[in-house]
């Protein structure tokens, strides 16, 4: 199970505590956690609820998406360059622009994401520390517990 939080005003936050690596197009994906390596990926039941766990996957995730920026943003830019260097071949030009300008948006929305698990980072570790996200008082850490094992 994930770590589930219920606040004050009795908003309910999940966070995620296992993430996948993928080693290459064919190779093999592990699944793994702070405390424990899966063989496949975790059921329900199968998963933790530590505070950092939950840590290191927000971290990992923020890692891997400021990755993903850097090396969208090359190519954009390379594929945007190409298609400015080449302005007097107009077949250039518009497919350096065609091509060069989304590749550079998703390498923003990339960006976007990794500020948003930073941004999950800094809770948790506040949770950890304090007690409380964004000021507010955790009332209580949700077990699921009605989760069938043989789902």
């Amino acid at each position: 199970m994930a770590l589930w939080v219920q606040l004050e005003n009795r908003c309910v936050r999940k966070y995620d505590t296992w993430y996948t690596i993928e080693h290459g197009e064919y190779g093999p994906i592990e699944f793994k956690s702070k405390c424990k390596k899966f063989d496949h990926k975790p059921k329900p039941y199968e998963e933790c609820d530590h505070i950092d766990c939950a840590i290191v996957v927000a971290e990992y995730k923020y890692n891997k998406c400021k990755m993903e920026f850097k090396g969208f943003f090359a190519c954009g830019i390379a594929c945007f360059l190409f298609g400015f260097l080449g302005w007097f071949i107009t077949i250039y030009w518009a497919l350096g622009l065609l091509i060069g300008v989304p590749i550079i948006l998703v390498s923003m929305s990339s960006q976007f994401q990794s500020h948003v698990y930073d941004w999950e980072k800094m809770e948790l570790i506040q949770l950890r520390d304090h007690g409380t996200i964004n000021n507010m008082k955790v009332c209580n850490a949700i077990r699921q517990t009605n989760v069938s094992k043989t789902a």
